[in-house]
C-alpha cells in the first residue's frame, strides 16, 4: 500500500490521470515480478536445505553424512570444492572434501583449507574472498558484516590465489548445547570470482544441517 501526491504549478494537465494510472500499473508489475523472484529464491533456498538434510539422515554414519552432504553441495552450487572441518581442541580440523580423490595427491590443499577455516573462526564471521572482489560488503577492503572493524583474510587471499578457485566463503557454525555443542567451518570454493548473491545465500543457509 502506499500513496502518491504530486502538485501542479498551474492547472493539471488533461492526461495527468492517465498518466498516473500508466504508472501505477508499471509499479505493481514491478513489485510483483520483485516478490515472485524472492520467492523463488526462498523456495529454492529452502529446497536445498531441505535436500541435503534428508542426504545427511539417510547415510550410514556420520562419516558418511558428512561426505555425502558436501558433493552433493558442490554439485548444487555450482563450485570446486565444498569442504567441512569440525573444532577439535582449539582448532578446526578439515574434515571432508568434496572432491575425496583430490585430497590423497594435496596435503597442501589441505592445509591451506585448515589455515582459512581456522582464520574464519577466530574472527567468528563469514570471509567471501573472491580473485578481482575483496569483499561482499565494501569493495575498499574486507569487514565484519554489520560492522566497522577490519578483518584478516590473508589464508582465504592465499588459498585463493594458489589453490585455482576464483571465489571463496567460509561460514563457520555452531549447533546443539553443553555436551552436544558441535562447531565448525564450511568452506565453499567457485571456479568464478562473480558467484551469484543467491548462490551465497544458499551456502551460508547449509551450515545447521551438520550440527
Amino acid at each position: 500500500r502506499g500513496v502518491v501526491a504530486l502538485a501542479f504549478s498551474g492547472a493539471v494537465p488533461r492526461h495527468a490521470m492517465s498518466w498516473l494510472r500508466w504508472g501505477q500499473g508499471w509499479l505493481e508489475r514491478t513489485w510483483r515480478e520483485a516478490e515472485e523472484t524472492a520467492e523463488s529464491e526462498l523456495r529454492e533456498r529452502l529446497l536445498l536445505a531441505l535436500d541435503l538434510t534428508m542426504i545427511a539422515l539417510e547415510a550410514p554414519n556420520a562419516e558418511a553424512s558428512v561426505h555425502a552432504v558436501v558433493t552433493e553441495a558442490a554439485a548444487r552450487l555450482e563450485c570446486d570444492r565444498v569442504s567441512v572441518g569440525f573444532v577439535k581442541g582449539s582448532q578446526v580440523k578439515f574434515t571432508a572434501l568434496s572432491h575425496s580423490v583430490e585430497v590423497a595427491r594435496r596435503i597442501d590443499l589441505i592445509h591451506a583449507i585448515e589455515a582459512a577455516m581456522n582464520e574464519a573462526m577466530e574472527q567468528s564471521t563469514s570471509i567471501h574472498v573472491g580473485l578481482y572482489t575483496l569483499s561482499r560488503d565494501d569493495k575498499d577492503g574486507p569487514r565484519n558484516v554489520g560492522s566497522a572493524d577490519w578483518i584478516n583474510i590473508r589464508e582465504h587471499q592465499h588459498l585463493v590465489r594458489d589453490f585455482g578457485a576464483e571465489s571463496v566463503l567460509s561460514v563457520p557454525f555452531a549447533a546443539g548445547e553443553n555436551e552436544t555443542r558441535r562447531m565448525g567451518v564450511f568452506l565453499f570454493e567457485w571456479p568464478e570470482s562473480n558467484v551469484a548473491e543467491v548462490r551465497l545465500q544458499q551456502a551460508e543457509m547449509l551450515t545447521p544441517i551438520l550440527g
